[in-house]
């Protein structure tokens, strides 16, 4: 009797230290992704206080994500693009009087919270993909190509990103994704009208109206497999 039992008990721990090493594995199988993304950044402030499209100028990213849990993933991005906006093609006169423009080029390092809104790596919901928001912290540094650069702050300012995306699973190992992302910042230096108001009007922004920037992208990325997942 007792040989049985030991027999059945060895039994039991091996089959629970074999679904223990399945089980794991599969977490960890779909836990690290790379990628890559190419798109637009945006800039909204003094020269452009809404959304315009005709002032977005090419930025791309590569990135990693560390997916925590299937609702929970991680991502740390390197994103390079410009910002540029001109007041000769506002729609009001008192732009068209002031008649600043500018180009500042952005390197950007984000750490990101993604919550993913459906389970897309199930068998089952694969297919659907899923929604997700996003929300983190980083630091851009901006480099002004313009003659009239403000030198009275510093280059590298935080930015808070936040925005949503959608993702789905292309292949076993391939992710295709698109993301539209708002960067809220703390200056006012990145079109170059930030600091004292000037004695002439025109030459002057809104102090208490910082700038933001906007990264909108396609996003393809790569997931490593520790084995392959069953399904």
């Amino acid at each position: 009797m007792k040989k049985i039992l030991k027999a059945s008990n060895s039994k039991i721990y091996y089959l629970t230290f074999l679904f223990a090493i399945l089980f794991f594995s599969n977490l960890s199988a779909q836990k690290y992704e790379i990628g890559l993304g190419f798109g637009s950044s945006n800039y909204k402030g003094d020269i452009a206080p809404g959304f315009y499209p005709e002032f977005s100028r090419p930025a791309g990213s590569i990135f990693f994500r560390n997916n925590v849990s299937t609702a929970v993933s991680f991502k740390f991005s390197l994103m390079k693009g410009a910002l540029f906006a001109d007041d000769s093609k506002a729609d009001d006169n008192y732009s068209k009087i002031r008649n600043m423009q500018f180009t500042t080029r952005i390197t950007e390092l984000t750490a990101q919270f993604e919550y993913n809104f459906i389970n897309f790596r199930d068998p089952q919901l694969r297919k659907l993909g899923t929604p997700y928001l996003l929300m983190g912290i980083g630091a851009f540094k901006m480099n002004s190509l313009d003659a009239n650069t403000n030198d009275k702050t510093s280059n590298i300012q935080l930015c808070i990103p936040f925005g949503l995306g959608y993702r789905r699973i292309l292949t076993d190992q391939w992710n295709i994704g698109l993301e539209f992302a708002a960067r809220k910042t703390f200056t006012d230096y990145i079109d170059n009208l930030g600091g004292d108001l000037s004695s002439n009007k025109f030459q002057n922004g809104n102090p208490f109206d910082k700038d933001m920037y906007f990264f909108s992208q396609l996003t393809l990325s790569y997931t490593f497999y520790s084995i392959k997942c069953p399904f």
